[in-house]
């Protein structure tokens, strides 16, 4: 599952990357945040860096004519983050129905790689159940399976 990406850069104690989104409108610093949810769980989110903080904007939509190298960005440090976080749950849970769309998409072309790595459920409103990539789901739940560890 790790594939062609930016390099990415770790900003702040384990949790917070900055990589750089290249394209026609010039270099956009992007975010990932690994936000603690539980002693067993984390949040990822992600979006254009706001000013000189880690801050991002996570409903920027910035068209820079480089989705797949950011999405593959993005997947690369979850891989990264989640490997020094064994036995540990990655909550992904679009923000609105454009990313909702994406983000299924994205799971659906990408399983048979996806599975290899983690184990994965998939939660549609009251609804929890093992991913199933014909099905569109509201928030992804990930874990490593035991023995992917980057290095």
């Amino acid at each position: 599952m790790k594939g062609q990406g930016y390099d990415f850069v770790l900003i702040e104690a384990d949790h917070v990357f900055e990589f750089q989104s290249q394209g026609p409108k010039g270099t956009i610093v992007k975010v990932v945040w690994f936000e603690r949810l539980s002693e067993n769980s984390w949040n990822l989110a992600f979006g254009d860096k706001q000013g000189d903080s880690a801050l991002l904007d996570d409903l920027s939509i910035s068209n820079n004519g480089d989705l797949r190298m950011v999405m593959q960005t993005v997947a690369n440090i979850a891989l990264e983050f989640m490997s020094a976080q064994p036995g540990k749950l990655l909550f992904i849970q679009p923000i609105d129905e454009r990313r909702k769309s994406l983000y299924n998409y994205i799971f659906s072309k990408k399983w048979p790689e996806i599975r290899e790595k983690y184990q994965v459920f998939g939660i549609s409103g009251d609804y929890f159940d093992n991913y199933q990539p014909e099905k569109m789901y509201d928030l992804f739940v990930l874990s490593l399976k035991p023995g992917n560890f980057e290095q």
